[in-house]
């Protein structure tokens, strides 16, 4: 643990991890000066020995508040269990000889695990913890429950890595004080103590449950279209289909709100997430609504398409409109900045919707919600194949290149650039061909030049053999940077996602720096340690964007890899020499899954 010395008073450049414990008495301002002088001389001596008895990193007080820096989340729920047993146990009425302490005398403490960084406070000349992470800790202390311990989820994350005699059960989404908006927190408890199965809600701002009637909700629909024509407003929509709330969605209402530009501005934004018309939830619902036996369920599926078709038309005209669709939308939701309504699903496929749920903007529910709703709209990844889609590349010039060497060093042996082609790339072994076995890993360049000089009882310079190995790749595609960069300005993430190995990455690494930079994250085979089309790969990819698979677009030239992301639930389009398609897609701002790729699929499946 870096900490800084009287002669450096400037903090730190670099943060370290640690945890943090913000705790604070409640009842001690409603002491008497008598009690307040025996408090101070009998029980902060017994606290200050519970914090320096753990591995303590640096602390300091602010009347009857304690802030407490740990080396690790184990040793601070330790601290924190013996500060909240101590006031929890204690009879105060007989530790301080009075029967005068208040009732609700106890102690409140919270606890974060995230990096800080270190410095000489110049008002006290001692080493002290600072940035926006002891603020984040201080903003929940507050609505702790009396003799109670909550956490963060990072401190939950972080002292699970240990072994302690602690566990954390979730509390639920929490408002932090002085506007420090929402966070998830964690009740601290001894292993062997009870689970908590039971805790009762944060008062509610407002009913959860409500309006009761269409009449009422439509009230409050109109009144979400009229507040979202406010400078600095917005409106959001998710699930169109609700004919009882909305009607005809691009009528009115919708366009009064993207006409509203105040002194001739962009326009307040409106986002709207339908339900994709070619997704499994879209095709069940539109099986449901064919049934002869339910004449009065409304066409769902088609009155998404023809909504999205009129919405694709008015985003040509208004550019504060933004589009975008979901595998599944398990709730209509609509917001602006001030309220939300939404109404539950049971699924999007046959409905069985739930009471409507009216909420503001103070309400927990709305943070739930507007996070519910990022997560659908958020987060779209383009994954790109490196060989044949970014660089051409061509395996065939390893044989023939290795062939032209041997024949010069070796002229008296005859040689088959055909057999070392096999070797290398076509032979099966236990695990795939040797080149795939490098690409997830398993073995490495040095492996494979064994193996070969083993088979073929030749003597070949190792240096030259990796050079003729990487010597495949050759000018990347013209239009490869510009449309990575076009993407990213649209608001995509834009991935290599590629069947490589280790040799030939150091080697691309050091030849195509700027576009292999322009990339917002890499999915190797070989550090992934498996190959597309392996669902594994796929898997590892949608574990590590931390979204669902219909979140991804590939761009592969291998039909096998393009079938194999559809299959995962990707959407995928096969890479044809150019990326106009990919890019007049992206355009329209929302995912659309009419790609050639998907059609070929279907007509491959429907032959087999």
């Amino acid at each position: 643990m870096a900490r800084a010395t009287s002669r450096d008073s400037a903090i730190v450049a670099e943060e370290e991890m640690v945890a943090l414990l913000f705790s604070d008495i409640k009842g001690y301002s409603k002491l008497s000066p008598d009690l307040l002088q025996r408090f101070n001389r009998l029980v902060f001596p017994q606290l200050a020995r519970f914090l320096k008895r753990r591995n303590l990193v640096c602390v300091n007080t602010w009347g009857d508040a304690i802030y407490a820096v740990f080396k690790s989340p184990g040793v601070a729920a330790d601290a924190a269990w013996d500060l909240r047993e101590y006031f929890r146990k204690k009879s105060w009425s007989e530790h301080m000889s009075t029967a005068t302490t208040p009732e609700d005398f106890g102690i409140r403490i919270a606890l974060h695990a995230a990096p800080v960084f270190f410095g000489i406070d110049p008002f006290t000349n001692r080493n002290n913890a600072f940035g926006m992470n002891v603020t984040h800790t201080a903003r929940i202390e507050p609505i702790v429950r009396l003799n109670e311990i909550w956490a963060t989820g990072s401190f939950k994350t972080q002292m699970e890595l240990q072994v302690t005699d602690y566990a954390l059960d979730s509390i639920g989404l929490r408002e932090l004080v002085k506007d420090w908006g929402f966070a998830e927190l964690f009740m601290l408890r001894k292993n062997t103590d009870a689970k908590l199965e039971d805790l009762p809600p944060v008062d509610p701002v407002q009913k959860l449950i409500g309006p009761r009637t269409s009449e009422e909700a439509k009230t409050i629909v109109d009144r979400i279209f009229k507040n979202a024509k406010k400078p600095g407003g917005q409106l959001t929509i998710a699930g169109v289909a609700n004919r009882d709330l909305f009607g005809n969605l691009f009528g009115s209402a919708i366009e009064d709100v993207l006409k509203y530009k105040p002194n001739g501005g962009a326009g307040n934004p409106v986002r709207v997430l339908y339900l994709d018309p070619a997704s499994p939830s879209a095709f069940a619902r539109e099986t449901y609504e064919l049934n002869p036996l339910r004449e009065d369920v409304v066409a769902t599926a088609r009155e998404i398409t023809n909504s999205l078709d009129k919405a694709t038309n008015s985003r040509k005209i208004h550019d504060n409109l933004y589009i975008r669709t979901s595998y599944e939308i398990a709730s209509y939701m609509l917001f602006n900045q001030e309220e939300m309504i939404f109404h539950p699903y049971l699924n999007s496929a046959v409905g069985n919707a739930i009471n409507y749920v009216h909420v503001d903007v103070r309400s927990p529910l709305y943070a739930i919600g507007a996070s519910h709703f990022e997560n659908l709209w958020q987060g779209r990844w383009i994954l790109l194949d490196l060989g044949k889609v970014l660089i051409p590349f061509n395996h065939d010039k390893v044989a023939t290149e290795i062939w032209e060497f041997l024949t010069n060093t070796e002229p008296s042996r005859e040689w088959n650039a055909n057999d070392f082609d096999h070797f290398l790339f076509k032979e099966k072994l236990e695990g795939g061909t040797r080149n795939e076995l490098l690409e997830t890993n398993d073995h490495g360049i040095e492996w494979l030049h064994d193996e070969f000089c083993t088979r073929f009882s030749c003597n070949f310079p190792f240096d030259q053999f990796r050079m003729i190995w990487n010597n495949i790749f050759s000018k990347e595609h013209p239009e490869a940077k510009s449309f990575i960069h076009k993407m990213q300005e649209r608001g995509i993430s834009v991935a290599i996602c590629s069947n490589t190995n280790e040799s030939h990455w150091a080697w691309i690494e050091q030849n195509y720096p700027k576009l292999i930079g322009m990339a917002n994250r890499l999915f190797l085979s070989f550090r992934i340690r498996s190959r597309k089309p392996d669902p594994k790969f796929f898997r590892e990819i949608c574990l590590q964007t931390h979204l669902p698979p219909w979140h991804h677009v590939l761009m592969d030239d291998r039909v096998e890899n393009v079938e194999g992301a559809i299959l995962a639930g990707m959407r995928a389009e096969r890479f044809r020499g150019s990326f106009q398609m990919l890019e007049r897609w992206t355009a329209e701002n929302h995912w659309d899954s009419t790609f050639p790729a998907d059609l070929e699929l279907s007509r491959r499946l429907d032959r087999s």
